[in-house]
């Protein structure tokens, strides 16, 4: 039986006066009158690219509790919609293969603002899909309450070319949830730049990574994120970060875990933590001008503290615990 308690995102879908306003105005479409049965094996993607088509701009799709099965991708239209599920009770399951990705909103040829979609799950099985969320240049839009359980053999998530987002996204490792066929994503989240025309900047981002065998966060670029959560790996590493030369601040994060740096310049990392493999591995020129501070670091960790030390140009603050000597060679 689905519990609450297995949702770690707890803030519950609630019908607000936003919602209210578009219900009185007839653009509230529940996919269940599309169609859609929510048995977890009929497939549901023609009546939910149904409501979806019928909304219209600004238009608001509702997920009611049960579990749809997708067999084909679902493309949300390039226009401003909110996509609203019910909580942990409202699963999307895609089943695409492989090679294709499961859910994208927006696209590469133009930007939109004006998405929301919060509140839901995307639970499947193994090799179901590429990526099981990709969201393409996105701006001021809200991607929040979202729990990914899907055995995506890219990313989790995989957000390119977005500004100015708000992401609060959990993204788990194989625990028990309503007997359902589900497994765990080869990686976590990716935030990259759109080629080199269009950075992923200041967006927020609140994410619990844990349990995956891949990386947990990969940064590509982008300037002045904000990235909070909690990233837990079994595997390689919890946080990859490649940045470019940069006068702006590329990444802030605070209370995360075990990171990854290449190239990146002019951030700000706060309040790290052990994590089960490496805690910060530095490759070749990888951190120049950053601050560090406030590191918290085990003294029984097994993994490698900082590694490629030689090449770090930046600022350590006072307040670092038990850091093994062999670190600070070179600096």
């Amino acid at each position: 039986m689905l519990r609450t308690s297995d949702f770690p995102i707890t803030r519950q879908a609630h019908i607000d006066d936003h919602t209210v306003l578009h219900r009185r105005f007839n653009v509230v479409h529940n996919i269940v009158d599309y169609g859609a049965t929510g048995d977890g094996t009929t497939d549901d993607y023609s009546a939910i690219a149904e409501a979806v088509s019928a909304a219209g701009e600004g238009g608001v799709v509702v997920i009611p509790p049960g579990v749809y099965r997708v067999a084909q991708p679902l493309l949300w239209p390039n226009r401003p919609f909110t996509l609203l599920g019910m909580g942990p009770g409202s699963i999307l399951k895609p089943d695409v293969g492989p090679d294709t990705d499961a859910i994208v909103i927006g696209r590469l040829d133009s930007s939109q603002a004006g998405f929301v979609a919060r509140d839901f799950q995307i639970v499947a099985g193994e090799r179901c899909c590429r990526n099981a969320l990709t969201i393409y240049r996105t701006t001021r839009s809200e991607f929040s309450g979202i729990f990914i359980m899907a055995g995506a053999t890219g990313w989790a998530l995989w957000s390119e070319g977005s500004i100015s987002n708000r992401f609060q996204v959990a993204v788990r490792g194989p625990s028990i949830i309503q007997n359902l066929d589900y497994a765990k994503p080869a990686n976590g989240c990716a935030f990259v730049d759109y080629e080199e025309v269009l950075s992923s900047n200041v967006n927020q981002i609140d994410a619990s990574v844990g349990g995956l065998d891949g990386d947990g966060l990969y940064m590509d670029g982008g300037r002045s994120n904000v990235v909070v959560g909690s990233f837990e790996m079994n595997g390689r590493n919890a946080y990859i970060a490649k940045g470019r030369e940069s006068i702006y601040r590329a990444i802030y994060c605070e209370g995360t875990g075990g990171f990854v740096f290449e190239g990146t310049h002019n951030c700000e990392i706060v309040g790290l933590r052990d994590s089960n493999t490496q805690l910060i591995r530095c490759d070749h020129n990888a951190l120049r001008s950053c601050l560090l501070r406030n590191l918290s670091i085990d003294a029984d960790c097994h993994g490698t503290l900082l590694d490629g030390v030689n090449y770090l140009d930046s600022l350590v603050d006072d307040g670092i615990d038990t850091i093994h000597s062999r670190v600070w060679q070179g600096w």
